[in-house]
């Protein structure tokens, strides 16, 4: 991704928490509502209007409908055209979360691992 893009529709780009050659992870702020938010963005060759795209946003769709206190809830899902013609993404797909701050799962199973350890 660029290092000039500062938003992806209304999520302004806060903090890159996680990167690889696939996807990158966002602290985000939603600019109507003011909260934060995690985007992931996920960087495909596939078009927009391709069948892959459309089944990944139908399996996001489906796990938008699970509600439970120990899953962070999905809040949207996107897509967008690449604005570089001379790249191999031709689609960025975004899923957006609810952005839970503390520890991450790794660290907190960590610090319980090592606690049982004592």
């Amino acid at each position: 991704m660029s290092t000039a893009l500062r938003s992806i529709g209304k999520y302004e780009l806060r903090q890159r928490l996680a990167r690889s050659h696939l996807n990158e992870v966002w602290l985000a702020q939603d600019s109507y509502s003011q909260r934060s938010v995690i985007l992931k963005v996920f960087y495909t060759h596939h078009e927009v209007d391709s069948e892959v795209i459309r089944h990944f946003i139908s399996q996001a769709e489906a796990v938008a409908s699970l509600h439970h206190p120990n899953l962070v809830r999905l809040l949207d899902v996107f897509v967008y055209p690449s604005q570089d013609p001379n790249s191999s993404v031709a689609t960025m797909a975004c899923l957006v979360t609810e952005y839970v701050a503390g520890q991450t799962l790794t660290d907190s199973l960590r610090s319980t691992s090592n606690t049982a350890k004592m």
